[in-house]
């Protein structure tokens, strides 16, 4: 898999760019959905992206041409549900489902008001999906909508909650499947953004800053709106690009993580920035699709460039075994973190004999990246049979043991950015042993540790 993000250049992209598309992966057809838009005038078509091609639907029927409309998967019924955005004749508040080959206008007894610029995610667990905010004409700082509401498959229902977040014009939200929560961050209220980040449960929000810090920003203080934001199942992220400081002004291409715990910042530089793009997470390939929106100096050049971030999972597994010792466990490097961007990840090195040594264990930590599976021949007079040197090693670090103990340490500094992103790598310890009593000498190895970088 490409690490990092990419431009990619499919055949046959949408004929023309536009922003304010509404966006949803349907998993049933492996496909990226996209409706409307603006091109620059509202659209009424469907597209189709498989990884690797853009395809015009020809759907018998579809909604009225619109933009800054919003759109989830529900995974259970597999249906693409639509809600709302701004037609040709002011703002929306018609229910579309698409089933893969068509779009089937719903007819459900309550529906919310008229809106653009809300937020829709689908809640797996409930088999619900939530529509959150949005304003009857930001353009004219309406008031905003603070109101919560899920669709069933037949029907609206409005929630009421004792708290909502402020900021409810075009900010982001995800469902997180793994901590099974909503996740909603940034925004706008006429130019006055809120920097928390808030969770929804199925009864309330809940404001999460105090545990997890600030959210993303391009000014300190500010949070963004008109941001993407997807959730990365195989990471277990919430995976967050660009943004506006409304009020302030400037634009982030920045790119940042969620796992729950804060926020942090990956990469920046690329895409370049811009506005009103759409962006969904293709759930087969463990990828982020972005496409369309506009440059950010009075909405001149629409691009039509289709963006992938590949989002592989960080990930630790033990393969082989150590060597070196009679009657006892063999030596084991280990670890209880994962090697993700931006974080400090920690090797473990435990030797044999329990916690208290009977001679001198000098480890050394080797690093590399290419594995190997070599029979290590006779080094002193009494090196054991049977050891294996797993690693090629570019990298070899001397730690001494941890007091008293046969256990060692190294920490490695992940760096941000997406350089490393999806590398394997591989490390193993050799420890020049020497007996106090006897004053044997030779070296014992552990088994391999196998690592990939993620988020």
């Amino acid at each position: 898999m490409d690490r990092g993000d990419h431009d990619r250049k499919p055949r046959r992209p949408p004929r023309r760019g536009r922003r304010g598309a509404a966006a949803a992966y349907d998993l049933a057809n492996g496909v990226s959905v996209l409706f409307g838009g603006a091109t620059p005038g509202n659209s009424s078509q469907t597209w189709l992206y498989d990884g690797s091609n853009w395809v015009l639907a020809t759907p018998a029927s579809s909604p009225p041409a619109r933009r800054e409309a919003a759109m989830a998967y529900d995974i259970a019924r597999s249906r693409c549900i639509l809600f709302g955005g701004r037609g040709n004749s002011g703002e929306l508040n018609d229910t579309w489902e698409w089933d893969g080959t068509n779009w089937n206008q719903m007819s459900p007894a309550t529906t919310p008001s008229i809106r653009q610029g809300h937020s829709m995610a689908y809640d797996a667990a409930r088999g619900v999906t939530i529509l959150f905010g949005g304003s009857r004409n930001p353009d004219f700082c309406f008031p905003v909508l603070t109101d919560t509401w899920e669709w069933d498959g037949v029907d609206w229902t409005p929630v009421t909650t004792s708290n909502a977040p402020s900021s409810t014009v075009y900010g982001g939200m995800v469902y997180d499947l793994a901590r099974q929560t909503t996740v909603y961050y940034g925004g706008t209220d006429c130019g006055v953004t809120d920097t928390g980040t808030y969770e929804y449960d199925g009864t309330n929000w809940t404001d999460v800053s105090a545990t997890v810090g600030s959210g993303p920003s391009y000014f300190p203080g500010i949070a963004l709106a008109r941001h993407g934001m997807v959730y990365d199942t195989a990471s277990a992220v919430t995976v967050l690009y660009g943004g506006r400081n409304e009020g302030v002004g400037g634009y982030s291409n920045g790119t940042w993580k969620y796992d729950g715990a804060a926020w942090t910042e990956v990469a920046s530089g690329t895409p370049s920035t811009r506005t009103g793009y759409s962006m969904v997470y293709d759930e087969l390939r463990s990828t982020a699709v972005l496409y369309g929106g506009t440059n950010v100096a009075g909405l001149t050049v629409w691009f039509q460039e289709t963006w992938e971030y590949a989002c592989p999972a960080a990930s630790f597994e033990r393969t082989g075994q150590g060597c070196g010792v009679v009657g006892g466990p063999p030596p084991l490097i280990n670890s209880f973190d994962l090697p993700t961007i931006g974080s400090t990840f920690t090797l473990d090195y435990t030797g044999p004999n329990g916690v208290t040594p009977v001679g001198d264990d000098h480890p050394f930590f080797l690093i590399g990246f290419t594995p190997l599976s070599l029979p290590v021949p006779p080094i002193t007079p009494s090196q054991p049979a049977g050891c294996t040197l797993y690693v090629d090693p570019v990298v070899t670090v001397d730690m001494p043991l941890i007091g008293s103990t046969y256990q060692s340490q190294l920490d490695l500094t992940m760096p941000t950015g997406l350089d490393l992103l999806g590398l394997p790598f591989y490390a193993q310890v050799a420890t020049v042993y020497t007996h106090f009593g006897s004053g044997t000498t030779f070296v014992r190895f552990t088994n391999r540790a196998d690592m990939v970088v993620g988020l």
